[in-house]
């Protein structure tokens, strides 16, 4: 696991690690926390900015994040997001990738 990112000697980030392996705590330029529910993760905080996202998730699939503004995610059949839409049902992103 990468612990630190270093640059020319200079530290461009720090990442730890609980006892499963996931990150948990990024710091680049400013710090963000993570915490898991599982393998899943549900809140994040920039401890810098005072900033937190809250994940949703229905049957191990991400269905919102809401981070000051609702952000909504719509998979296909096979779990890829393929739009996301916020809460006045506008789009914010769509994928229209194939299957190869």
């Amino acid at each position: 696991m990468m612990t630190e990112a270093v640059k020319n000697s200079v530290t461009q980030g720090q990442y730890s690690y609980d006892g499963e392996n996931k990150r948990v705590k990024i710091v680049e330029g400013s710090t963000l926390i993570s915490l898991f529910s599982g393998l899943t993760i549900v809140y994040q905080k920039n401890m810098k900015s005072g900033g937190e996202s809250k994940f949703v998730f229905a049957n191990s699939l991400l269905i919102a994040k809401n981070n000051g503004s609702l952000t909504y995610y719509h998979q296909d059949a096979l779990g890829s997001t393929r739009v996301t839409t916020d809460g006045r049902r506008i789009m914010l992103f769509q994928s229209n990738h194939k299957p190869f």
